[in-house]
């Protein structure tokens, strides 16, 4: 309990410091589309790898393809994500330009270390993309699996 305190503390401070350089009505936005678990766990997703195809996404969050797509839309239209095509697929990846972005991926490393559901998503990612599980679930701090 005192370590989701402490994240709850360091939240607060990060969001106050960047309010005060952007409006506080597209803050609210923001943490208002972070509301939705699967745009939060889409964002989780993008702040552990560097770029992920949509199709990607959709096997390792294990849900339609159009769902994925809505709500990464609404993350590109707040400027959290870009996307780029390579022929019939889109890839997405965090705003590299966005401090608050930057800020709020650290919070949210954090707080997928506590989110069974986020770890399991690592894992499944980890699967489907072919990167190293025991390295990705240690940095977050959970054991791996198996």
């Amino acid at each position: 309990m005192a370590k989701l305190m402490q994240l709850c503390v360091y939240a607060h401070t990060k969001l106050e410091e960047n309010c005060h350089r952007m409006q506080c009505v597209q803050v609210a936005r923001i943490l208002k589309a972070l509301a939705e678990p699967t745009r939060l766990r889409l964002l989780c997703l993008l702040s552990r790898f560097e770029e992920i195809c949509v199709c990607e996404l959709t096997e390792i969050m294990e849900l339609p393809q159009y769902h994925i797509s809505r709500h990464l839309s609404v993350l590109r239209h707040l400027g959290l994500v870009v996307d780029h095509r390579e022929g019939t697929r889109v890839h997405y990846r965090l705003a590299a330009n966005n401090q608050f972005l930057r800020d709020l991926a650290e919070v949210l490393k954090e707080a997928a270390a506590q989110c069974p559901r986020a770890i399991r998503d690592v894992e499944l990612a980890d699967k489907v993309l072919g990167t190293s599980t025991d390295a990705v679930v240690r940095e977050i701090g959970a054991q791996p699996a198996g």
